[in-house]
């Protein structure tokens, strides 16, 4: 068990339809984080395309092709998991799925995303997830959820019913309701009394601007991490002793109740 993780945020302007931009930033990003003996790096929602819809048909696969063996291999090359979405194809359907690779390049987690953002076209284009995600990694158990996601708490009530301890949030939020992502990254911290890291994207599509403000959220609520707007990437560890005086000290999560 690894008490205290070093997790790192790889935000950047997420190119639409640009895989040499995007997988360029992200092998810079990972190894940048490997360099700062990193244990986890948590990147963008849909890192790979963007919501290049025109080219689902074309990009997207399974895991073993495209976005997600690229990721898997720099997990692997520089001894770090790595965990972020990307279009996946199965049977015909596309999800927004967010996979979750180890230090051995070993896809151990994935997640397709539950609640899709209809103003961005993810209901009509993506099919919805039907399970909720988590596993225990070095003694921490993870789970997984993306942007619009967050607005719905039960999703990480569910999580944390199953003992979840740590949530890695991907996303693309734009500046018209950043104080939303503020607001509702340390509510999810604190109803929960979990660690929350959530990255955002930076950059601009045609339709939004994305001002970055990836953070990393303690139970107590309080930030250890707090980005500004620039492509970068910053590096916080946590330690899974505060999660335990904060559920120890004030144990309302044992008041929880399933009959309402």
């Amino acid at each position: 068990m690894k008490n205290v993780l070093k997790i790192a945020l790889a935000q950047w302007n997420v190119r639409e339809g640009d895989l040499d931009h995007n997988t360029g930033k992200l092998a810079e990003m990972a190894a940048r984080a490997g360099d700062q003996k990193s244990d986890l790096m948590l990147i963008p929602e849909m890192w790979y395309i963007g919501y290049e819809y025109s080219l689902f048909n074309r990009l997207a696969t399974g895991f073993d092709a495209g976005a997600f063996t690229f990721q898997g291999e720099l997990a692997r090359k520089h001894s770090l998991a790595i965990c972020g979405s990307s279009v996946r194809c199965e049977r015909g359907k596309f999800f927004n799925t967010m996979a979750f690779y180890d230090h051995a390049g070993d896809l151990i987690l994935h997640y397709d995303k539950m609640f899709l953002f209809a103003p961005m076209g993810e209901a009509e284009h993506f099919s919805s997830g039907r399970q909720i995600a988590a596993v225990e990694w070095h003694g921490w158990k993870i789970g997984l959820a993306m942007c619009y996601d967050l607005r719905f708490p039960e999703l990480f009530r569910a999580q944390v019913k199953q003992g979840v301890q740590l949530f890695l949030l991907s996303a693309q939020w734009p500046v018209t309701r950043i104080a939303h992502w503020d607001l509702l990254l340390r509510a999810r911290a604190v109803e929960n009394q979990a660690f929350v890291a959530g990255c955002n994207r930076t950059g601009e599509n045609p339709s939004y601007q994305f001002p970055g403000k990836s953070a990393v959220i303690n139970p107590g609520g309080e930030q250890l991490i707090k980005t500004d707007d620039r492509e970068g990437l910053w590096v916080t560890e946590i330690d899974i002793d505060d999660l335990f005086e904060s559920r120890r000290s004030l144990p309302f999560l044992d008041d929880m109740r399933d009959d309402l």
